[in-house]
C-alpha cells in the first residue's frame, strides 16, 4: 500500500491530476485506489494485473500493465499471433508519506502468496530459481512490458525470469518471449540470453512452447517462499523489537 500525492495516467492517457489518495496492490495483483471522500467505493479498480513494477525516476512512479484479447480466443500465440490490447496503469508520485506491506491473515488461515510476495522471496532468496542466479536492477525503459525478474546466472549468462504463483500457462511463454525479445534489443553482440518460467507446475501447452522457444521451467515450491518470508519477517520483527504472538 502507498499513501502519497500522485496523479495517474491510463492507456497514457491522464485520468486523475494529482491529490493525495491510496493505492493498494493486492496479493491477485488487483491495483485499487481510494481518496478521503464520502464514498467507500474506489476511485478506480484495475483486476488481475499481469505486471506491476516501481520505476525509479523523477518522479517515481508505480506501473501496472495487462492485456487483454480483442477477439475470440485461440489456443496458440503462434507465427500468427493473439489479438490483444496492451493497457498500462501509472502513478506518478511526486510525494510518498507512507509504505505499508504486509501478509494478510484472515482467523487462522494464512492467505497463499501472490506474485508480489512470490517475487520478494525470490529477490531475498535467489536460489529459489536456481544457484548462483543474482538478480539485477530492473530496467524501466523497456516499455514492451515490465519484465518480472531480470538477473545473471552462474555463467555469466543474462536470464529473464517469469513468474507466477499459478500453473504456468502458453500464454506466460508468450508474455515471456515478447520479454527476451524487448531484453536482446539493449544487449551487446554475442551476449547470451536465457528465458525461465518459475511456477508450481505448468500446463502441457506451456511445456511444449517452453520447447519451442528453447525456454526452460522451473518449480517453485509455495511453502519455500512461505518459509522464506517468514524468517525474513521474523528477523526484521526481532530486529524492531516487536513481540511475536
Amino acid at each position: 500500500m502507498l499513501i502519497g500525492d500522485f496523479s495517474l495516467r491510463q492507456d497514457d492517457k491522464q485520468v486523475l491530476p494529482r491529490g493525495e489518495r491510496m493505492l493498494m496492490v493486492k496479493s491477485d495483483w488487483t491495483v485499487i485506489i481510494h481518496r478521503d471522500s464520502f464514498s467507500a467505493q474506489p476511485v478506480l479498480a484495475w483486476e488481475k494485473c499481469d505486471s506491476i513494477r516501481v520505476v525509479c525516476g523523477d518522479p517515481l512512479s508505480l506501473v501496472a500493465e495487462k492485456e487483454e484479447e480483442e477477439n475470440a480466443k485461440v489456443d496458440s500465440p503462434g507465427a500468427g499471433g493473439v489479438p490483444m490490447r496492451f493497457r498500462s496503469l501509472e502513478a506518478d508520485f511526486n510525494k510518498i508519506f507512507a509504505v505499508i506491506s504486509t501478509n494478510l491473515v484472515d482467523g487462522t488461515i494464512l492467505l497463499e502468496p501472490g506474485d508480489g510476495e512470490l517475487l520478494t522471496a525470490v529477490l531475498l532468496k535467489p536460489e529459489l530459481i536456481e544457484p548462483g542466479f543474482k538478480p539485477l536492477p530492473a530496467n524501466g525503459e523497456m516499455k514492451s512490458g515490465f519484465v518480472d525478474l531480470i538477473g545473471i546466472d552462474a555463467h555469466g549468462n543474462k536470464t529473464v525470469v517469469f513468474l507466477t504463483k499459478g500453473e504456468g500457462t502458453y500464454k506466460n511463454v508468450a508474455e515471456l518471449s515478447r520479454y527476451i525479445a524487448s531484453v536482446r534489443r539493449h544487449l551487446n553482440s554475442g551476449e547470451n540470453i536465457r528465458g525461465i518460467l518459475a511456477a508450481p507446475s505448468a500446463s502441457e501447452k506451456a511445456k511444449v512452447k517452453l520447447s519451442e522457444y528453447g525456454f526452460e521451467f522451473r518449480r517453485i515450491d509455495l511453502r519455500d517462499v512461505k518459509d522464506v518470508l517468514s524468517y525474513y519477517k521474523a528477523q526484521l520483527d526481532t530486529a524492531r523489537g516487536d513481540t511475536v504472538v
